[in-house]
């Protein structure tokens, strides 16, 4: 599934993750509190060292495509999408919801993210990837993408 999720365009990445995201009921407010030191603390977690490569939104969006596309229950959905990219169910311009949100979505599928009442920042892997690189690899991606979060 790698390489047909590789040849979508930029385009019709973005939009197949956020219409994914969009049907789990992500939504711009589940992101909103996310701040710098939320970054911070998942860098940190993961073990992740500083990268300063820029990632493109398609690129990012087809590493979260990747990522869901690991997951049994997602493989389906994104299988779908990306064999079928100009299913005209898939292509509505407006979708709704952010990239961003649609990026974290992915994350969360594996990532639980919580927040103490101090504001002290936790997470939990509710799975593991079969590839620990792809999940790892994403999170840099994503820290290149948004290096102090989507609202700094």
């Amino acid at each position: 599934m790698d390489e047909i999720i590789q040849a979508l365009d930029d385009e019709k990445a973005a939009q197949f993750l956020r219409t994914i995201a969009k049907a789990h009921g992500e939504t711009d407010e589940s992101v909103k509190d996310y701040d710098a030191e939320f970054w911070r603390a998942l860098k940190a977690e993961l073990n992740l060292q500083e990268s300063s490569a820029p990632v493109s939104d398609g690129e990012m969006s087809r590493q979260a495509l990747q990522l869901l596309a690991e997951d049994q229950e997602m493989r389906d959905a994104v299988g779908t999408m990306a064999k079928n990219p100009t299913t005209e169910q898939f292509m509505s311009p407006v979708l709704g919801i952010a990239l961003t949100t649609a990026v974290i979505f992915a994350l969360k599928s594996y990532i639980e993210i919580k927040r103490s009442p101090e504001g002290k920042w936790s997470f939990h892997f509710k799975k593991e990837p079969l590839d620990d690189s792809l999940l790892k690899g994403f999170v840099g991606r994503l820290l290149s993408w948004l290096p102090e979060g989507p609202f700094a």
